[in-house]
């Protein structure tokens, strides 16, 4: 079967498209201007601060992607730009794919079908892989149907290896869709004969331009890379929680939406059967993406998002897709199958505008009602207090946590060299421990003698951050604290420490307030609070904070025989008599959220919260 022969698009459909694609690419520029870097991005800044022919955790495309846009704009909008572009033209890499299988018509219905999937409506609004992968897949997807439509034509196979070599310089998951390409073209007899011809071989040659940067790297630093993202970043052991994928698919991609696309693989399927050409490479290329990583999924890594893998899956499906609700030859507009597609698009649009306005949420965070704030991440906010906060010790070392807290300060302060991280766990976890020791950016290669720690201790729990305090105490015995603060209501808490300072006796290395709430008891207005705290030098105060500011005080020393018992007679001079209560009357409170924390205080100055809790207060 050929394909349809195009036809002059109707004129109201292409002049709504065009706007509507328009208005999005506007909107993702707007987006980029005021939101502040993911970690991800920062750390893709930061390799384009040290160009090189492969990274640890990518290919070189997206760096020297983020390196290019910001020699031409500075700040957010600058790593964000050509990521922008890219991200706009991919509904008209669609719209071209799907014009080379339906025509005219159905291309533009695609095209705004894809604004209508969450992850394809955003891309471009961050810097990540996913931008210039999936624009580079689609349009390999187009050329190659191309190919197999005019196989004569030596300049669209040209043309194909070139994009595919731009795939392989994007990222390592587009190695699933040249095994697409070859396993479809020898599924069936007209296509197998065209490996006779020099065209394919052609484009092999072509592409393996995007194959031996990335190769050259990996040899040099005994495949760091390729390890890690086709073995060690995977437990390979079964997780409960990775069944829960097609759940978060239906999530990201909109449930009606998820739905239709999957619906859409049976006029794929159809497509197949009638030897449409190009078919199979598209029925292929959903196959692969979408069965490999839906099948793979409790095996594999359920730390980092995954969520956004499987995204080259569905651009095969949004070309078949409008012919579920237009059907060729139809001409009924207001058929029950037709309204079906207008509520399918409409709630994919509704969700994509959802995810646009948590984007945007973020950058204004202080500002929102908690009930709303709390479900809003802070990843992308505050990076530019933190580094205004430690700017005046510039002439020192800064030493991070966490890598991601290190890049962040990196491009915030415009500063490639003397930052350190002690960071382990996570920068194995997302493969950049190898990147790092290549800048020589390990703490624990070479402590410096005196430093300024940036330590980010809302990462840690009651049990992680022992270990944290520890590895700075017994380097630096004589730190002092030169700031704590906390943003977004407790989202992030970090503290700033002036390493192997000799001016103050410092309360950070003390042993840690223990304590435990045994209960918290409210009837209406009424809230009291019994437990117990302990600590070396005594417990001074236990208090209670509104919104962080003090407003009772609880009433301590009572006998607790049980923790004398568990903790030891010699844990705290006041042993046994160690526990509280507290009790408070709300009625004079404000109507509205506030936030209530307990404060225990030592004798010789140190403080810990351990425990906090919203409340709405509702009017008299």
């Amino acid at each position: 079967m050929t394909k349809h022969s195009p036809t002059q698009p109707p004129s109201l459909l292409a002049s709504l498209t065009i706007i509507v694609l328009a208005g999005a690419a506007v909107m993702r520029y707007w987006l980029t201007t005021d939101l502040a870097l993911f970690g991800d991005e920062a750390f893709y800044w930061l390799e384009s601060r040290h160009p090189d022919w492969g990274y640890s955790d990518v290919p070189l495309l997206t760096p020297w992607l983020v390196g290019l846009g910001s020699t031409w704009l500075e700040g957010y909008q600058g790593v964000r730009l050509l990521f922008v572009v890219l991200g706009s033209l991919i509904p008209v890499a669609v719209w071209w794919l799907a014009r080379a299988i339906h025509g005219d018509r159905h291309a533009l219905l695609s095209a705004l079908a894809c604004l209508a999937v969450p992850l394809l409506a955003g891309m471009g609004v961050l810097a990540l892989p996913d931008v210039p992968l999936v624009l580079a897949s689609t349009l390999v997807l187009g050329m190659a149907v191309r190919c197999e439509q005019q196989p004569a034509s030596r300049a669209h196979w040209v043309i194909l290896g070139a994009l595919m070599a731009m795939g392989f310089l994007a990222h390592y998951r587009f190695v699933l869709l040249p095994l697409a390409l070859l396993l479809a073209s020898l599924s069936q007899p007209a296509t197998r004969r065209l490996w006779r011809t020099a065209n394919p071989w052609i484009s092999c040659v072509i592409a393996m331009a995007g194959v031996l940067p990335t190769l050259w790297f990996n040899l040099q630093q005994d495949y760091a890379a390729i390890g890690f993202h086709f073995n060690q970043r995977h437990p390979w052991q079964f997780q409960a929680e990775g069944l829960m994928y097609p759940v978060m698919q239906a999530v990201v991609i909109s449930p009606l939406m998820l739905l239709a696309l999957l619906a859409a693989s049976l006029p794929l399927w159809r497509a197949c059967q009638q030897g449409q050409a190009g078919a199979r490479l598209l029925a292929m290329t959903s196959l692969l993406y979408l069965g490999v990583f839906g099948l793979l999924a409790p095996w594999t890594d359920q730390r980092s998002t995954n969520i956004h893998w499987p995204l080259t899956g569905y651009i095969p499906l949004l070309v078949f897709l409008p012919l579920l609700f237009l059907p060729a030859g139809s001409d009924h507009r207001h058929t029950q199958r037709t309204w079906l597609g207008i509520l399918v698009l409409g709630s994919g649009f509704a969700t994509s505008a959802l995810g646009g306005w948590w984007l945007h949420s973020m950058h204004r965070l202080d500002s929102l009602p908690y009930p709303v704030q709390r479900h809003i991440t802070a990843n992308m906010a505050g990076w530019n207090d933190i580094a205004t906060r430690v700017a005046p010790f510039q002439d020192q070392v800064f030493v991070t946590d966490n890598y991601y807290l290190a890049a962040q300060l990196a491009f915030e302060l415009k500063r490639t060299e003397g930052i350190l991280t002690f960071d382990h766990d996570k920068a194995v976890r997302d493969g950049r421990l190898r990147q790092l020791a290549l800048w020589d950016w390990l703490a624990q290669d070479r402590w410096p003698d005196t430093a300024i720690a940036v330590i980010e201790h809302s990462r840690y729990n009651a049990e992680e951050w022992p270990g944290i305090a520890d590895t700075l105490c017994r380097r630096y015995p004589h730190l002092r604290t030169l700031e704590h603060f906390e943003q977004f209501q407790g989202k992030r808490d970090i503290v700033v420490l002036s390493l192997n300072d000799h001016g103050q006796t410092s309360h950070f290395c003390e042993p840690l307030i223990d304590g435990w709430v045994d209960s918290v008891n409210q009837q209406g207005q009424q809230w009291q609070w019994r437990g117990w705290y302990s600590h070396p030098s005594g417990i001074e105060s236990v208090s209670l904070l509104l919104d962080g500011s003090p407003i009772a005080t609880a009433q301590y020393g009572i006998e607790r025989a049980d923790v004398s018992q568990a903790l030891g007679k010699h844990a705290s001079p006041e042993m046994p008599f160690v526990g509280f209560t507290l009790s408070w009357d709300s009625r004079d409170t404000t109507p509205g959220w506030h936030r209530l924390q307990l404060l225990a205080t030592s004798r010789s100055g140190k403080q810990a919260i351990q425990w906090e809790q919203w409340f709405e207060q509702e009017p008299h």
